[in-house]
């Protein structure tokens, strides 16, 4: 066990996850953050890959609620040793990069479900798969095909107004096509004149 001066570090957590490893760490005689410790620095000293990737982010519209509530998150904290979560940040940083590419920001949160995954595939503990399927997440909560769907996604507001959408009735009705934001789009297009001008170009050679 780490013998540096501990200290209350807070996060956020998968709640089923950390209900999951308290109840290992009751049933074992342990506390969270001794278990916590222990997988910390074995992973400093034997590394293995990340469960998920760093900083996701739900972009499909009206996905937000359904996300938090398929994977309600918690907040607690736990008493450790903050060098040595520091040394566990000093290993993981370029084995994110390495894992997800150079733009991939590994963040504490990941981090710490980091730990508590591999310490749950290491003791047999069960845990929400789901949750750490990157491939479901980008399947339920993004915009897989980010470009193609937008353009249909114009195509159908233009068909419901009869009419080329202007930014500001995108805007406003973009739920009923479940549109991305105008700020997906930009990062997309070069503006979105460019976007509808692609989209309608479109829905004129479907409709010849």
């Amino acid at each position: 066990m780490n013998g540096g001066l501990k200290a209350a570090i807070p996060f956020t957590i998968l709640r089923s996850l950390w209900e999951s490893v308290e109840s290992f760490a009751k049933g074992n005689e342990l506390s969270v953050s001794e278990l916590f410790e222990r997988m910390a620095e074995e992973l400093i000293i034997e590394p293995k890959p990340l469960p998920l990737r760093p900083g996701r982010r739900v972009t499909r519209y009206g996905k937000a609620e359904v996300y938090k509530e398929e994977f309600p998150l918690i907040r607690t904290s736990l008493w450790l040793d903050p060098v040595l979560l520091s040394q566990l940040r000093s290993v993981y940083d370029p084995l994110c990069k390495n894992q997800f590419g150079d733009e991939a920001v590994l963040d504490y949160t990941t981090l710490v479900h980091t730990v508590c995954y591999h310490i749950c595939q290491k003791h047999g503990i069960s845990y929400n798969q789901d949750f750490f399927d990157d491939s479901y997440f980008l399947m339920k909560y993004t915009y897989q095909d980010t470009y193609g769907e937008t353009l249909e996604a114009i195509k159908k507001l233009a068909e419901l107004l009869g009419k080329s959408p202007t930014a500001r009735e995108w805007n406003k009705h973009r739920h009923l096509v479940r549109g991305p934001s105008m700020t997906i789009i930009l990062n997309l297009f070069d503006s979105f004149k460019e976007a509808k001008s692609l989209a309608m170009r479109d829905l004129e050679e479907k409709n010849k």
